[in-house]
C-alpha cells in the first residue's frame, strides 16, 4: 500500500539535466523541414457563452497559415470520445469548443504559422469575447 506522501521518482530528469535530453522543439529531421506550427488560442473563462472570437487580427500577422475556431471547423472536427469503455459514450466534446466554454484553458481556436513564434503571436491577438454562465459545481447544477 503506498502513502499520499510517497515520493514520485521521475526518471526522466536526470536526462535533461545533464542536457542529453531532446525537447520537441529541438527535433531535427528531414520530413519536419518547412512544417507549421500551431499555438492554441485557450478559453480564459470558467464557464461561459461564446458570442465571439476575433481573429481578424491575428490572421494578418506575419507568417500565419490559417486561424480555425470550432464555429469554422463544426463539421470538421469529430470530437473527443472518452477514452475508457466503461465511461458514458455519449459524453463528448469538440476539439475546439463550439458555442460554450467549460473550463478555463478549454481551447477555442487554433493559429497555424510558419514558426512556433508567429503562431504564439498570434494567437495573443485573437480575442474572444464571452457571456459568463454560472459554474458548474455538482451533477446538481448541470
Amino acid at each position: 500500500m503506498s502513502s499520499a506522501h510517497e515520493k514520485v521518482l521521475r526518471r526522466e530528469d536526470p536526462h535533461f539535466l545533464k542536457g542529453q535530453g531532446t525537447f520537441i522543439a529541438g527535433m531535427r529531421h528531414p520530413q519536419l523541414e518547412g512544417a507549421a506550427h500551431v499555438a492554441f488560442v485557450r478559453s480564459t473563462e470558467p464557464h461561459a457563452r461564446i458570442l465571439s472570437i476575433d481573429t481578424s487580427d491575428a490572421a494578418g500577422m506575419p507568417g500565419v497559415v490559417a486561424i480555425l475556431t470550432g464555429e469554422d471547423a463544426r463539421n470538421e472536427l469529430w470530437p473527443l470520445m472518452p477514452r475508457l469503455q466503461f465511461m458514458n459514450q455519449k459524453m463528448f466534446r469538440p476539439m475546439l469548443a463550439v458555442d460554450f466554454v467549460r473550463f478555463v484553458g478549454e481551447p477555442i481556436a487554433v493559429v497555424i504559422a510558419e514558426t512556433p513564434y508567429q503562431a504564439a503571436d498570434a494567437a495573443e491577438a485573437v480575442y474572444a469575447d464571452y457571456e459568463s454562465l454560472d459554474p458548474v459545481v455538482s451533477l446538481d447544477d448541470s
